[in-house]
């Protein structure tokens, strides 16, 4: 017999805002540094043809991952840094900078040793350093002083019961850990080797499915619980459903195992299924489309970073996609790539940002200057389209 569900909150404010990101040598965007400037509230990056822009919302989130978790792999971006505004006023400010050896040395059977150097500062009125991370150590504002394991930095600790890092680390660490990135692409199977997806586990604490990928997994998994638990949030994605011009029934199944021994933990299973379609087998749109509206109604998400959203709408619908984003994300910070009009056309002038690249093929991230600006949203004030001037 299911529990009853719990109630949750549903989208609370951050305490914290992103204010700028810069990331450095990051493979799949070259060894170039590029900046990039983040409105309040939503922040749109267009290039023309190519996927410069969601390789750079991609490479955000990965630097984002990378900086709670400490990661080694020298693919992702070896430098990272961002800024926040507080929800004070306050201005901190981290970065890290991963170095690593015998990156040369075909026949080295071990991954490249790593060096991790990490900073954070308040660049406000106080203008005091956090914490440094270098040597395998961290000092703190305060003096005092930690070691740490090789390749980790002190962001990656906040997430302990411990007294040893600032509460402002603890911050950081949550406006990271909350980033939703929504990517293009999704690791699956060609269609004909798709099939249905048994998740198992003990209900309300753990489902897990062998061989699915770790993000239609957390899709899957998340999904159930809010099922379980959090009905008012799994209603809400259904509602949601229906406003985006996705109408079909999302339903859920839950197995309990009655045959375990007592010596034994159960092995649920459950299952879900959209349009009487099994998960496993659902087109990867329609799985964008839920991944979305998970991530809108989620209330521990900081800041979503989506590509191409005009892929995951129904089709004719992208109007009112992008309609229940700015309804549901509140607070949280949307930071969007597109090729899209229709999102050109949502964004503001001043939230809109190019990503281009140069003759020498240095990618650089630029927002319109002072008279484009003027000229568009005069055009936009007028009763024109911004993607209509941008084309003129």
């Amino acid at each position: 017999m299911i529990e009853p569900a719990r109630s949750s909150v549903l989208p609370r404010a951050p305490a914290a805002r992103l204010v700028s990101v810069t990331i450095g040598e990051y493979q799949a965007l070259g060894s170039g540094t590029i900046e990039l400037t983040i409105s309040p509230r939503r922040t749109v990056l267009f290039a023309k043809g190519g996927s410069l822009a969601s390789l750079l919302v991609q490479g955000i989130a990965e630097g984002a991952h990378i900086a709670v978790h400490a990661l080694s792999d020298p693919e992702k971006p070896r430098h990272f840094r961002c800024e926040f505004e507080g929800e004070g006023g306050e201005h901190l400010v981290y970065a890290y900078d991963r170095r690593f050896q015998d990156l040369d040395d075909d026949d080295e059977p071990f991954p490249p040793s790593m060096r991790w150097e990490e900073h954070a500062a308040r660049t406000d009125e106080a203008n005091v350093d956090l914490w440094t991370v270098r040597d395998r150590r961290a000092v703190f504002g305060d003096g005092s002083r930690i070691s740490l394991p090789s390749g980790v930095g002190a962001l990656a600790l906040a997430g302990e019961s411990s007294d040893r890092v600032p509460e402002d680390a603890r911050r950081i660490r949550a406006y990271l850990e909350g980033i939703r990135w929504l990517g293009l692409a999704l690791a699956r199977p060609p269609l004909e080797d798709r099939a249905s997806v048994t998740l198992t586990g003990r209900s309300g604490v753990l489902w897990t499915s062998r061989g699915l990928d770790a993000r239609l997994l957390s899709l899957a998994s998340t999904l159930v619980i809010w099922f379980e638990l959090y009905r008012d949030r799994y209603d809400k994605v259904v509602e949601l459903c229906q406003r985006i011009g996705a109408p079909g029934v999302l339903a859920v199944q839950i197995m309990r195992d009655t045959t375990a021994r007592a010596d034994v933990a159960p092995q649920d299973r459950a299952g879900i299924t959209f349009e009487g379609v099994d998960f496993g087998r659902l087109q990867d749109n329609v799985l964008r489309r839920l991944e979305l509206l998970v991530a809108l109604v989620d209330p521990d998400a900081t800041a979503l970073l989506i590509e191409e959203p005009e892929v995951a709408a129904v089709p004719g619908k992208i109007g009112a996609l992008l309609e229940v984003i700015e309804a549901c994300a509140e607070h949280r910070q949307i930071i969007i790539s597109t090729k899209s009009p229709h999102v050109v056309d949502w964004a503001r002038p001043e939230e809109l940002r190019f990503v281009e690249k140069s003759r020498y093929h240095e990618l650089s991230v630029r927002g319109l200057d002072f008279s484009e600006l003027s000229a568009a949203q005069a055009h936009v004030a007028s009763g024109g389209k911004l993607s209509t001037f941008l084309a003129s």
